[in-house]
Order: structure tokens, then C-alpha cells, then sequence
């Protein structure tokens, strides 16, 4: 495919331009100029004939040189000696017609009693004339100007002038060339710099010497080198999460293994077998939720559909219902009935999933958890309480930091699933808060969606 140059583009366009601009200028500077010396050689006519008006017939005489004087009906065609300014011709007739004197090379026109200007065809030649009575309209003065040679003096002048017009057409050429080098020099100069980095290197480009026409690609520039930057962050920190992490269960794993391997007592290895299936089973439950985690570290929003919460939240109640009669629980959810929010039912699923999750394993056998899902004004509100431990105020604000567990607790957990909770309240534009929980102790998590807007695709 052949390569797009701008440079190349820039200057076709600029030299278009300049040629079709230079040309115009050129044909209307020959207009006005041939019109500015017609009117400048018809008032030469005119001053010529006022001049000889006022002579009388041997003053006009003697105005002819030896070498242009004639009699009355003479002709001649000799042409000015090369050098010689070129003179104007005339012609002065009697009243009645007939003609007084002429000058050498004046053209044999017949008699026009009409004044002022006039162009005149004598034996095929193109003239100029102008004329005037004298004040007792004795006789009249009129005066030839020879047309080709008006013609070639403006042809004379307008190269004169076009001349330095033409030359300078290959100098602003050559101009142009070089003023579009240095215009993009700015763009060569940000390729070099984004090809020069290091591939570790995602730094924002600094905009402070970048042109305003190339600011819009320089700030998409980094925005994407942003969002890398965002999901390399990612990828190292699930990294540096699931190492540390797995770490701990892992090693139990291998004790109880080990354990099991070296035992010869049934209900030992029984038991390191079982020790052995929790850490697994604990090691999945922790690899799931580094996962969720990892999805929501995305710099991009949702997909814009809508999710019935209460549906979502009576399904996950349901999934955690036997976990809750093991510890003899009593589990309850409450339904405005048709809570609907902007945004991903599995991911609402995983938010839900966690604080129930959550409030099973920190609640005390024969405890207390209640859901409660309904709509405000502008807004779909999920509750869920319980009345555990509960945690102080102190450690409260904690809460949601990753991998944080309250000291004293012998629960077994991650401290990942309020995190989720967060990550996921956050990317659905929700607000989270802690709280009591029932009986004025335990925990309370109050989760508050934007309402649905109407016209949003459902899911």
C-alpha cells in the first residue's frame, strides 16, 4: 500500500494554491495596467491636442520639423529613427474639410467633424485619435496615437512586471518546502520521542512545546499510555496479591500432606486428609476472588444494560441458604419487588455473593442476617446486616482495604470480599457505606445504585 506523506500533501496543496493565486494576480495586474496606460496615453492625446489648439495655423507649422513637414496631400511611411522618443501624429482641417497640415507619418483619414476620442480604421491599421475645434471653430486639431504600438508598450511594460513575478515563483517554492520542514518538525521531533522510549517507560508526553493542532493526538497518546500503564499496575499487583496469598494455604496443604504421607493412624491421616480439602477448598475460594478482583481493574464502563437487583439478590440468598442452616443462621430478604439499576447482573452477583458471604462466616452460629432491597427517589438502596462481632469504628474505615482482617478473628477468610464489594460499587457509579448492624451491633453494608434510567436495554 502506498504510504500517506503529509509533507508531500502540504505542499502539492501550498504550491496549488500559490501557482492559481500568482496567475490570477498576474492576468488582473495586466488588466488594471493596460487600463491605467490607455487612460494615461488618452490623456497624453488629449494634453497634446488642448497644446496645439491654442497655435494658430503658422505657429502649427512651424511645430513640424524639416524632417516632417509636408504639403497639403504628401505622404510618407519612413518610421522613427531607432531610439527616438515616439511621437504622436495629427492631422488640422478647415472647417470646410478640407486638410491644412499633417505630420509625416500622421494616417490619411478622411474628415470627422466629431470631437473627443475616437478609433479610427485607416488601410487596415488600428489608431487612437482625439479631437478639438479651435475657439472660432476655424479649424480642427486631431491626434493619432498608433495603436499596435500602444498595444506593444503595455505588452512591454506588463513583462517588465511579470518579469520579477515569474523568477520569484521557484523562490517561494523553495520557501514553502522548507517552512513545511520546520512546521512538522514538531511531529518528527514526538515520533522520535515515543519511539525512543522504553518499553517500561509510560510517562505522560509533556505537552508544553507540542503545537494545538497536534495537543488532541499528544492527550490520546497518553490517555492510552494511562490505560496501559493502569493494566500493567494490574497485572503486577495480581501478581504480587496471588503469590502472597496462596502462599500460606499452600504450605498448609503440604504440611497436611505430608502429615497424612508419613502417618499410620487412620483418623490422623483422616483428619490431615480433611485439613488438606479445606486449604484446597480455601486456595479455590481465593483464586476466585483474585480473579474478580483482576476483572475490575478495567479502565472502561459498563455496557450500559439494566439488572433487576432484588432477582439478583433472592438468587444468591438461595445459593448461601444451606451455608446458613449448617451454622444455624437465620437468613431473611426483604423486596420492594422490581428494583432495577444500570449494570452487569454477574457482577452484581459477585457484589452480592460477597456480602452474604461475608456476613455467614463473621456471624456466630444461631446469629442473625437480614437483606433488604428497595427504591428511594433516584435511587435502588441493598442492606445487608447481621448481628456478629460487629467491628469498632477504629478498624471500620479499613475495612475495604485488601487482604485487611480484623485482629481476633478466628473466622477463616481473605479479607478480599469487602474489596470486591468496593471495586464493583464503584464501577456501577454506587455509594458504599459501613454501619451497625442489628441490635445495635454486628456489621451493616448499605450499598446505594443509581436508579435506572427508562430506555435502557434490559438484560
Amino acid at each position: 500500500m502506498r504510504r500517506f506523506s503529509l509533507r508531500a500533501r502540504l505542499i502539492v496543496l501550498l504550491v496549488t494554491s500559490l501557482v492559481i493565486v500568482w496567475s490570477i494576480a498576474l492576468v488582473v495586474s495586466y488588466i488594471d495596467a493596460r487600463h491605467e496606460l490607455d487612460e494615461l496615453l488618452d490623456a497624453r492625446l488629449e494634453a497634446t491636442a488642448r497644446a496645439l489648439i491654442g497655435l494658430n495655423l503658422t505657429q502649427l507649422s512651424a511645430t513640424l520639423s524639416p524632417l516632417d513637414s509636408t504639403t497639403r496631400g504628401e505622404d510618407g511611411n519612413d518610421d522613427d529613427p531607432p531610439g527616438a522618443i515616439r511621437q504622436l501624429e495629427f492631422q488640422v482641417w478647415s472647417a470646410a474639410g478640407g486638410l491644412l497640415l499633417r505630420s509625416k507619418q500622421a494616417p490619411r483619414a478622411p474628415f470627422n467633424k466629431q470631437t473627443g476620442y475616437l478609433r479610427m480604421n485607416v488601410h487596415d491599421q488600428e489608431w487612437q485619435s482625439f479631437a478639438l475645434w479651435n475657439s472660432g471653430s476655424r479649424f480642427q486639431v486631431r491626434i493619432f496615437d498608433d495603436e499596435e504600438k500602444r498595444r506593444e508598450l503595455t505588452g512591454d511594460i506588463v513583462a517588465r512586471v511579470s518579469l520579477p513575478l515569474a523568477l520569484s515563483l521557484p523562490v517561494l517554492m523553495l520557501v514553502v518546502w522548507l517552512a513545511i520542514g520546520r512546521g512538522l518538525a514538531p511531529l518528527a521531533a514526538l515520533s522520535s520521542a515515543v519511539s525512543s522510549r522504553h518499553a517500561n517507560n509510560l510517562e505522560p508526553i509533556a505537552l508544553e512545546r507540542v503545537p494545538r493542532e497536534v495537543e488532541p493526538l499528544v492527550a490520546s497518546l497518553n490517555e492510552l499510555l494511562a490505560r496501559l500503564a493502569h493494566s500493567l499496575q494490574t497485572e503486577r499487583r495480581f501478581t504480587a496479591d496471588a503469590a502472597h496469598e496462596l502462599r500460606t494455604p499452600l504450605a498448609a496443604i503440604r504440611a497436611q500432606a505430608q502429615i497424612a504421607l508419613g502417618s499410620e493412624d487412620k483418623h490422623e491421616r483422616q483428619h490431615a486428609l480433611e485439613r488438606i480439602i479445606e486449604g484446597v477448598d480455601r486456595s479455590t475460594r481465593l483464586a476466585s476472588q483474585l480473579l474478580t478482583l483482576a476483572r475490575m481493574d478495567r479502565p472502561h464502563g459498563l455496557t450500559g444494560s439494566i439488572a433487576t437487583l432484588d432477582g439478583v439478590v433472592k438468587q444468591c440468598a438461595g445459593r448461601f441458604a444451606e451455608a446458613a442452616l449448617r451454622k444455624n443462621q437465620d437468613l431473611s430478604v426483604t423486596s420492594a419487588g422490581h428494583c432495577r439499576v444500570e449494570g452487569e447482573e454477574n457482577l452484581l452477583d459477585a457484589l452480592c455473593s460477597n456480602l452474604i458471604d461475608n456476613a455467614i462466616t463473621y456471624t456466630q452460629a444461631g446469629g442473625r442476617i437480614e437483606i433488604s432491597v428497595h427504591t428511594l427517589a433516584d435511587a435502588v438502596e441493598l442492606v445487608v446486616r447481621d448481628n456478629g462481632p460487629g467491628v469498632s469504628s477504629a478498624h471500620r474505615v479499613r475495612l475495604l482495604d485488601r487482604f485487611y482482617r480484623v485482629a481476633g478473628n478466628d473466622a477463616s477468610g481473605s479479607g478480599l470480599g469487602l474489596s470486591i464489594v468496593d471495586q464493583i460499587a464503584r464501577l456501577h457509579g454506587a455509594a458504599l457505606s459501613l454501619q451497625e448492624g442489628l441490635e445495635g451491633k454486628g456489621l451493616g453494608v448499605c450499598v446505594r445504585f443509581p436508579a435506572a434510567k427508562s430506555g435502557n436495554r434490559s438484560l
